[in-house]
């Protein structure tokens, strides 16, 4: 009998298996992929092949996480949020890491990017919340970093030059910058941020003419999102 919905039993014995299989390759253990997808299938009764696209659906969640991924298991993107928070934290839980909701976040980017439609603004968090670890570390919105992204297009916000690269996905490289840190008591809002190139990003940051770059670009930014009400 095949499932139509996965269970959180289910989808926590597809984490044990693929990171099973990551223990293997790292200590380069022999080992058959097949042998734990028929093993689940066992169990749950959904097909061998419904695991090998879970499987890799995990790969991409690690990738988001930045952690290497399972030998031979390419990144599939088509998962739900809600099935992409659970693996996250099934996976921060079992490797003993924060859990950073970091694929809520990047979904959420991807929905407002790719939306056909003029997507609603979003009202973003005056006072984001954060996670104690070694550092502060904030809980930044999707939302957000998508409508910044979309705003600015293919062009730097502060330079006006065109991103220096395509990304594999096809879309354009800028990074979002906030204008007050957060950790300084800035808002995670669209009014607080830009799309930026590197380069711009790095003057930023550590140039002497960062404070003035910083005015230029608050009242720009101001301008925009007034024109965009």
């Amino acid at each position: 009998m095949t499932h139509q919905i996965w269970s959180e039993e289910e989808i926590t014995a597809a984490v044990v298996s693929y990171l099973e299989m990551h223990h293997n390759d790292k200590n380069n253990i022999p080992y058959r992929k097949s042998h734990y997808y028929q093993d689940l299938s066992k169990r749950f009764g959904r097909t061998p092949k419904a695991y090998g696209r879970r499987m890799s659906n995990i790969s991409y969640v690690f990738t988001l996480m930045e952690l290497p991924i399972v030998i031979g298991l390419s990144p599939l993107s088509n998962v739900g949020a809600n099935h992409a928070q659970l693996i996250e934290r099934l996976v921060s839980e079992k490797t003993n890491k924060p859990f950073l909701n970091i694929c809520q976040f990047e979904i959420h980017t991807q929905k407002i990017l790719n939306s056909k439609k003029k997507p609603e603004k979003p009202k973003g968090n005056k006072e984001p919340s954060y996670l104690e670890t070694t550092t502060k570390v904030y809980q930044r919105s999707g939302k957000i970093k998508g409508w910044v992204l979309r705003r600015a297009g293919k062009y730097c916000e502060l330079c006006k030059q065109e991103a220096p690269f395509k990304k594999e996905n096809g879309s354009y490289y800028l990074e979002v910058h906030h204008l007050l840190r957060l950790k300084d008591g800035g808002s995670d809002t669209v009014e607080n941020c830009a799309a930026l190139c590197p380069n711009c990003h790095r003057k930023l940051h550590y140039s002497q003419e960062r404070k003035m770059l910083s005015r230029e670009l608050i009242n720009l930014i101001v301008k925009k999102e007034g024109c965009l009400q």
